[in-house]
Formats: C-alpha cells, sequence, structure tokens
C-alpha cells in the first residue's frame, strides 16, 4: 500500500512540477527526491534494528526499559535528521553540480529552492521511527493508517493547496509540510490506547 501511495503521489508531484517549470521542474523534483531516498535508507536501516528491540521490551512488559528505548530511538534519531539536514544544505552545491552540470536553469532551480524541500529531512527519519514504535506497540493499524496519510494524503493536499499561497514556490513547500503535519499526527497516535495496557501505559497512552 505505501509503495503504491509514493507511485500515485509522484505522478501527480510530476505533473504539477511539469505545469510549473516545464522539463527542468521535473528533473529538479527527481534530483531532490533522489536525495532524500539516500537518507531515508539510512532512516530505515535504524528504524529496522531499533525496532526488534522496543517490541521486546514491550513484550516483556519493562516499562521503564521501553521507555528508555523509545526516548533513546527519538533522541538518536533526531540527531541523524538533523545531521542529514545539515549535511544536504552543505553539501547542496555539490550535489546539484553533480546532478546538473551542464544545465543552467536546473542548477538555478535547485540552488533556489532544494534547501526549502530539504526541511522535509527534519521530519521523515522521526515519522519513521514513530511508525516502528506504534507497530512494536502492538498499533499496527495506526501505523499503517500513518504511512498512508504521510505518503498519500497530506502530500496530495498540499501539493493542491500551498500553490494557492504561495504559488509555484509551494510546490516544493508540500512534501516538508506533509512530513511536519505527520510528525503531529504521530505524536498524537501515541496516546492512543495500546491493544496491549502495559504497552500503552509505557508510550503514554
Amino acid at each position: 500500500m505505501s509503495n503504491l501511495s509514493v507511485v500515485a503521489t509522484l505522478r501527480l508531484f510530476n505533473r504539477a512540477f511539469l505545469a510549473a517549470y516545464g522539463v527542468d521542474g521535473v528533473a529538479a523534483l527527481a534530483t531532490a527526491t533522489f536525495t532524500a531516498y539516500v537518507f531515508n535508507a539510512a532512516y530505515h536501516g535504524f528504524c529496522e534494528a531499533a525496532g526488534p528491540i522496543i517490541a521486546y521490551k514491550a513484550g516483556t512488559g519493562d516499562m521503564a526499559a521501553l521507555r528508555r528505548a523509545i526516548r533513546a530511538g527519538t533522541t538518536a534519531i533526531a540527531a541523524v535528521s538533523a545531521a542529514a539536514f545539515l549535511l544536504s544544505n552543505a553539501g547542496a552545491d555539490i550535489i546539484i553540480r553533480r546532478f546538473a552540470p551542464k544545465n543552467a536553469a536546473l542548477r538555478a532551480l535547485l540552488a533556489a529552492h532544494y534547501p526549502a524541500y530539504a526541511f522535509s529531512l527534519l521530519f521523515l527519519g522521526l515519522n519513521l521511527f514513530l511508525a516502528y514504535v506504534l507497530s512494536a506497540t502492538e498499533r499496527g493499524h495506526c501505523a499503517a493508517g500513518l504511512s498512508l496519510v504521510r505518503t498519500f494524503v497530506l502530500p496530495t493536499a498540499a501539493l493542491f493547496a500551498l500553490p494557492l499561497l504561495f504559488e509555484a514556490d509551494g510546490l516544493w513547500l508540500a512534501v516538508p509540510a506533509a512530513e511536519c503535519l505527520t510528525l503531529l499526527l504521530a505524536a498524537l497516535l501515541l496516546g492512543l490506547p495500546a491493544r496491549s495496557s502495559r504497552a500503552s501505559r509505557a508510550t503514554g497512552g
């Protein structure tokens, strides 16, 4: 479901960027998306390692250890996310030259808008980690809903709404806005009761 949502959303984004900027817009979007996928792989690796630990702590009923694991994981992924954001901005010129060595229009487009798109990296890792926490604490249905909202519902809504406020610039803010709103939703979902009362107490539900 998540992959289908990503494909559908990417198609909508490609059409919007093509209409606003022409083929250079689609190329710029592809470049920005590719860099996000690189960090996304690192985030997923972290979550795959942390998920079983959190699930084990939840299963044993050691609530203090579970809370410590969630807190440590959240702190670590937040630090990694901040580093990814800073690294992507510091290396923006290298990225741009690598993907657009001869296209001056594409380089100008990325130089103007890539920093705004990179804000999504601040929230992406946290959203993935909190989805893993939801799954590990017996709220897989919440994690699945969060994934659908993050990959399709909110990006699509932002894609149509933000250009009304910021014109074409709003297209670049759609993904960061969707990730930010997803983080707020994830925090709310963590407050909902888990199927296991023990996991619920550990995460504040």
